[in-house]
């Protein structure tokens, strides 16, 4: 069955407003397309996903650059060789300070296991500046990236590899060409999967996902604050009931944003 994605930004202007649709618009050619992510850039949109009618592979990264009215400004591919299996798709995206655009993703045609995080840092026309791939034997993929004021970079890595039992998450800090800082894995006997990942304010990391190892249920909300530069767990909370609040996978749940009083909003 073919797969397309739409494209829908939704203008909020206050939390009890109703959405309005600014634009909605589907894109895809004749086989399957993925939309993942959408990083606001100086030009308009980058919608950033995966598609097997273009590129080298079986499924390759996919961005698609829209102007602010949704019209289609041009749009890039980047993969591996060309082999069915080798599926690459972009998770998530940034604009950093110097104007170039990282894509952080999934990769069966590069790096070490069955999958690994796959990372590329294009400039402003698409062309690639670097690329790297983190995993160790099993599988592996980046969920999200954040880049401090001093230009270095966090990335939030899903995996089988490393860790104390099944799946754990991994944050790696980098320098801003992907040099290695620090990096830390967190986890227990079950499966631990982190979604979402914010600076906050005070300079420290946030990490939200679902976890089987802790908490009431079988599958609960975990929220993890993490000291920005030794990698320590400052605090960590689970919420939820006896029963599963979301899969254990779920790669749509667990949005987080802190509001200007440092209050935070979790999305289960």
């Amino acid at each position: 069955m073919k797969n397309i994605f739409t494209t829908c930004l939704l203008l909020i202007s206050s939390f009890n407003a109703s959405a309005q649709i600014f634009l909605n618009q589907t894109y895809g050619g004749s086989g399957n397309e993925t939309g993942h992510f959408i990083c606001a850039t100086d030009r308009g949109y980058l919608v950033c996903g995966g598609t097997t009618t273009w590129g080298p592979g079986g499924q390759d990264f996919l961005t698609v650059l829209l102007d602010k009215s949704g019209n289609t400004l041009g749009s890039r591919v980047y993969g591996g060789p060309d082999n069915f299996s080798n599926q690459e798709y972009i998770q998530h995206a940034i604009q950093t300070m110097d104007g170039n655009i990282i894509l952080a993703g999934k990769s069966k045609a590069h790096g070490a296991g069955s999958a690994d995080g796959y990372a590329l840092k294009i400039n402003s026309l698409g062309n690639p500046i670097w690329a790297g791939s983190v995993g160790g034997s099993q599988y592996e993929t980046f969920k999200a990236v954040i880049e401090r004021p001093d230009s270095s970079l966090f990335w939030q890595v899903n995996g089988e590899s490393w860790g104390a039992a099944g799946y754990d998450f991994t944050l790696l800090h980098t320098s801003a060409r992907g040099g290695l800082i620090n990096a830390r894995t967190y986890g227990g006997s079950g499966t631990d999967n982190a979604t979402r990942m914010i600076m906050l304010k005070d300079g420290h990391i946030l990490l939200s996902g679902r976890t089987t190892s802790w908490g009431a249920g079988s599958s609960d909300l975990l929220l993890l604050k993490i000291h920005s530069t030794t990698g320590q767990v400052i605090w960590g909370k689970t919420y939820g009931g006896p029963q599963a609040e979301a899969g254990p996978n779920s790669s749509h749940s667990g949005a987080v944003s802190e509001c200007a009083n440092g209050d935070l909003w979790v999305i289960s």
